[in-house]
C-alpha cells in the first residue's frame, strides 16, 4: 500500500530535526479515509521553517532533506499527482495537544511541531475465492468445508462426492481451487488433476490425503499444495493463501500474472511443497543448500552456484560464498567497522567484499529517483 522505505525518512527527519536532544515524542498512526490510506508521523519538537519545507518538496532546497523529497516524488510516480507527502509546521496548544512540549521552571515552553502525512489509494480488498471440496468419504467433505468456510477469504464451497460430480461443479464455474483426495473409486485425485490440466484457465490444486507417497506425482501436475489428513488450519490457512496470491496474479493484481515455481523437499521422509517466492534466503551447507521460509529451514542435495544461476532471473542475489538471498526480503544493508551485513527477517547475514559491489549496484538499480 504504502511503498517500500518511505516510512523511514518521515521518521529520521522527525528524530533529528523535531525534537530536541533528551526529550520530546514521536506519534506514528495510519487510518482508512474512504478511498486513502494515511500515514501520519508527528513530532513535539521546535519545527523548521514553513517556506524551507515547501522549497523542500519543489525541490529547490540545498541540504539534508533529500529524504523527503524523494518519499514525495516516489509516491507521486507510484499513485499519480493526486497523492503524496504533505508536510506541516504549526504552533501547539500549550497543554493538551501532542506537540506541547514538558514544562521548564514552571513556565510551558510554546513550540511548532513537524507534520508528515502520506496518503496513497486504499487496497482493494480481493473477493473471496470459490473452491470445491471432493471426497468420496462424506464426514471428510464436510469438515474441510467447515474450515474453509471459517476462512474470510473464502466465499463459495462446493462439495463433491465423487470425480464426475467434482468435475460438473467445476464446470459450473468459476471455481478458484480444488481441494482433492488421492484414492477415490472411479476418477481418482490424480485422474481429476490430469484432465484439469490440460485446461486454459484451471484452477489450483490442493491434494488433501492421508498418502505421503503421492507427493511428486503432485508435483509432476503442478500442485499448489499437499495437506496430510488431518488437516491442520494453519496449513489449509497457508494453501488458502497460496490460492488467494494465485488468484491475484491471474486478475492483474500483485504479481506478473505467471504460477510461482514450487520446489519439492523432502524433510523427515515426507516430500512436501514449498513455493520458491517464499524462500528467503540460502545457506550453502557443503554439497547441499539449505532454504530458509520464515518458519522452517529445508536441505536440498543443490550446490548453491547452480541455485544461484537458477534463481538470478528471480531476485536471488549472491552476497557471500555460504548466502544466496531473495531481494525481496532484503530490509537492511548495514556497513560498519569495515564489514557488510544484510537484515533479512531477524537472520543478519554478512556481505564479503567481494559480492558487496554486486549487492549495491542490484540495489541501487531498484532504487527510486526523481523526475530530469
Amino acid at each position: 500500500m504504502i511503498p517500500f522505505l518511505s516510512l523511514q525518512p518521515l521518521v529520521e527527519n522527525s528524530v533529528r530535526h523535531g525534537l530536541e536532544a533528551g526529550e520530546g515524542h514521536i506519534t506514528i498512526t495510519a487510518s482508512d479515509a474512504g478511498t486513502l490510506a494515511v500515514i501520519t508521523v508527528e513530532d513535539n519538537g521546535t519545527g523548521m521553517d514553513p517556506d524551507y519545507l515547501r522549497a523542500v518538496l519543489a525541490g529547490h532546497a540545498e541540504g539534508d532533506h533529500v529524504g523527503l523529497r524523494n518519499v514525495d516524488v516516489r509516491l507521486r510516480q507510484v499513485y499519480g499527482d493526486d497523492h503524496g507527502l504533505v508536510i506541516d509546521t504549526a504552533p501547539a496548544p500549550e497543554s493538551s495537544s501532542p506537540c506541547t512540549s514538558p514544562s521548564r521552571n514552571r513556565a510551558t515552553v510554546r513550540k511548532s511541531c513537524n507534520l508528515f502525512h502520506m496518503s496513497a489509494p486504499a487496497k482493494t480488498p480481493p473477493r473471496p475465492i470459490s473452491v470445491v471440496v471432493v471426497d468420496d468419504e462424506l464426514p471428510a467433505v464436510n469438515e474441510l468445508a467447515f474450515l474453509l468456510g471459517r476462512d474470510s477469504r473464502v466465499g463459495e464451497v462446493h462439495r463433491a462426492s465423487s470425480g464426475a460430480e467434482a468435475l460438473r461443479a467445476i464446470a459450473a464455474g468459476p471455481v478458484d481451487a480444488v481441494f482433492l483426495d488421492i484414492h477415490m473409486p472411479a476418477l481418482s485425485g490424480l485422474d481429476i488433476a490430469r484432465a484439469l490440466s490440460g485446461r486454459e484457465r484451471s484452477p489450483a490444486v490442493v491434494f488433501v490425503t492421508a498418502d505421503e507417497e503421492q507427493a511428486l506425482a503432485a508435483f509432476d501436475l503442478a500442485a499448489v499444495d499437499y495437506l496430510l489428513k488431518p488437516v491442520r488450519p494453519e496449513r489449509l490457512a497457508e494453501s488458502v493463501r497460496r490460492i488467494c496470491d494465485l488468484a491475484a496474479e491471474a486478475t492483474g493484481g500483485d504479481g506478473d500474472g505467471g504460477s510461482p515455481d514450487v520446489v519439492s523437499v523432502v524433510q523427515g521422509g515426507t516430500t512436501r511443497l514449498i513455493r520458491r517466492d517464499d524462500i528467503r534466503y540460502v545457506q550453502a551447507q557443503g554439497d547441499y543448500a539449505r532454504l530458509h521460509t520464515a518458519d522452517a529451514s529445508y536441505l536440498v542435495r543443490v550446490p548453491l552456484t547452480d541455485l544461484e544461476e537458477q534463481w538470478a532471473e528471480a531476485g536471488f542475489v549472491r552476497i557471500h560464498r555460504s548466502y544466496l538471498v531473495s531481494r525481496s526480503y532484503i530490509r537492511q544493508v548495514r556497513v560498519a567497522g569495515g564489514r557488510a551485513s544484510i537484515s533479512v527477517g531477524s537472520a543478519e547475514l554478512p556481505v564479503s567484499r567481494r559480492h558487496l559491489p554486486g549487492v549495491r549496484s542490484t540495489l541501487a538499480a531498484s532504487r527510486v529517483r526523481p523526475r530530469a
